[in-house]
């Protein structure tokens, strides 16, 4: 079986992450001609990202964050398409994961792959830079 390879996109504010997920969204075909599988649950509006699959990992939601209706039910929607996927490269994108216990999203990968790996890609501004914007 192959390794399976998962990419957590994780955005802070500011950085350009709407941008990004909007860009993955409109190119999921092309992205999937080149192996990786842009996962679909939680971004069919096309462009928001996996808001709803990072928060389930949250164990307080905090008061500021609105909680999806289907959050009880998020993980297990995530878990059917990813097992249906042709691709083994998963990519998911949310700027809730800058919130989210990485051990918590670790072993959810591992009770659904044998052999999976991880790379974080994390952008962050300065805050002179922050505080601009």
């Amino acid at each position: 079986m192959p390794r399976t390879l998962v990419y957590l996109h994780i955005g802070r504010g500011k950085t350009g992450t709407t941008a990004i997920q909007r860009f993955c969204s409109r190119n999921r075909e092309n992205l999937a001609r080149r192996g990786i599988h842009y996962v679909m649950v939680g971004d069919e509006g096309g462009g928001t990202g996996h808001q709803e699959f990072a928060q389930s990992f949250l164990q307080t939601i905090p008061d500021w964050m609105e909680v999806s209706p289907r959050l009880d039910r998020i993980q297990d929607e995530v878990r059917s398409e990813l097992l249906r996927a042709e691709h083994k490269v998963l990519l998911f994108s949310s700027e809730n994961f800058t919130l989210v216990s990485p051990e918590r999203v670790k072993s959810y990968f591992e009770q659904l792959f044998s052999d999976v790996s991880f790379r974080i890609i994390f952008f962050a501004r300065s805050q002179d830079e922050l505080a601009e914007s």
